[in-house]
């Protein structure tokens, strides 16, 4: 994986015309490109799924720091502090595209 776009991610609103009448969709971009989009949902999921789309980069930031902490305290040393780290080790790791 070369890496992902860089945030901030946007969500835009968009619509298209069609004969049989218009299609609502939310898109993600980086305000230039569009990242993600979703037309064939209703309206209340496509918005939902862009509003967690556009937060993916700062969630994944915030799960690295958040993880960096955590190491650095007594938190590694706790049995449920272990899982949780391995958790969001797991995490890291699939949005980083490492297997």
């Amino acid at each position: 994986m070369s890496g992902h776009t860089p945030g901030p991610w946007i969500i835009e609103e968009g619509h298209i015309q069609r004969d049989s009448g218009g299609i609502r969709y939310w898109q993600v971009s980086d305000g230039q490109d569009a990242i993600a989009c979703n037309q064939f949902c209703y309206a209340d999921e496509s918005q939902a799924n862009a509003r967690l789309i556009a937060a993916a980069p700062q969630m994944l930031a915030a799960l690295e720091a958040l993880l960096h902490q955590a190491i650095q305290t007594k938190l590694s040393t706790e049995e449920w502090g272990r899982a949780a780290i391995n958790e969001a080790r797991a995490a890291i790791e699939l949005a980083r595209g490492v297997s």
